[in-house]
């Protein structure tokens, strides 16, 4: 049987202002009456949240790919697993996914990030040029784009090609300064070829790439596949 006041909290849910503090009288109405309401409340709620999360897979930018689980060892999955519990997210944790070609790297952040979309996170996928050309509008132009408030909205940044090409000082800079400004309040999934102790190879300023690496290592998830 319906309850009034779970109706009323379920109101609430909905913005029916007038309904959740009474204004609405429902002491009246009979219990079939009452089920009905609180089944069209439940179909409504449940409505809206499948059409949130599919506006936010369609703002993601996330491609359309299926991480493939076999074939891989019982660690790595159980530290698949442990990720995708999504406690990561409100502590700012990173995740660093390295391996060669072909091996199911960005896949594997599709299936994460789908994961943290369904429990209502906001996430953006990037390749590593496209982040660097949002930021150099920023930092040197000054200009928010669209994408640069997509950033610092979601709750999980996604870099992929991490360091494929290598990067000029000035985009080292840019990188340096901006990674570690968002990492204090997203988390942030890097996808890279290269080894992570090869990340220097793709930079001049050794020193500088080091100290973001050590800053982005530090309490994260490294998977290599």
């Amino acid at each position: 049987m319906a309850d009034i006041s779970n109706i009323k909290q379920l109101a609430k849910t909905l913005n029916l202002s007038n309904i959740a503090k009474g204004k609405i009288s429902l002491a009246n109405q009979d219990k079939r009456t009452l089920d009905f309401i609180e089944s069209m409340f439940l179909q409504e709620i449940e409505f809206r949240r499948k059409n949130r999360i599919k506006l936010l897979k369609e703002n993601s930018n996330l491609p359309n790919l299926k991480f493939k689980r076999n074939k891989l060892q019982d660690g790595l999955l159980w530290q698949i697993d442990k990720i995708e519990k999504l406690e990561f997210i409100p502590e700012f944790k990173n995740t660093i996914i390295t391996g060669t070609c072909n091996k199911g790297k960005t896949s594997l952040a599709v299936e994460i990030c789908t994961k943290a979309i369904e429990n209502n996170n906001k996430v953006l996928y990037l390749l590593l040029d496209e982040y660097l050309e949002i930021m150099r509008d920023k930092v040197i132009g000054g200009r928010e784009t669209k994408r640069y408030k997509d950033i610092k909205s979601c709750d999980i940044l996604v870099i992929d090609d991490f360091l494929y090409l290598k990067l000029t000082n000035e985009d080292m800079v840019i990188l340096y300064k901006t990674l570690l400004s968002i990492n204090e309040s997203h988390s942030i999934i890097v996808i890279s070829n290269r080894k992570i102790q090869n990340f220097v190879d793709a930079v001049e300023d050794k020193f500088l790439m080091n100290t973001l690496v050590d800053r982005l290592k530090n309490n994260s998830h490294l998977i290599t596949l």
